[in-house]
């Protein structure tokens, strides 16, 4: 499965591109995918939209990243 910032570069570009496209403000996916990956849920309509990809990977994406970015706060306390 690719991961959730591959697909966020195949399908916008960027995250600031993918932030422009979606109408977010500025560092909104960085801070998402930093910190609060579960977010990505709110606009998943826009996302199946855009991209045409199914619901269900992009919730496996998130859910993916949602594991990493408790990994990466573990290894930090």
């Amino acid at each position: 499965m690719i991961t959730l910032e591959a697909w966020i570069k195949v399908n916008f570009g960027s995250q600031k591109a993918m932030e422009e496209d979606l109408g977010l403000a500025k560092k909104t996916i960085h801070r998402w995918s930093n910190t609060n990956p579960t977010r990505f849920y709110s606009i998943l309509p826009e996302l199946m939209e855009r991209t045409g990809v199914d619901p269900v990977d992009i919730i496996n994406m998130v859910k993916q990243r949602e594991i990493d970015v408790m990994a990466i706060e573990g290894n930090r306390k």
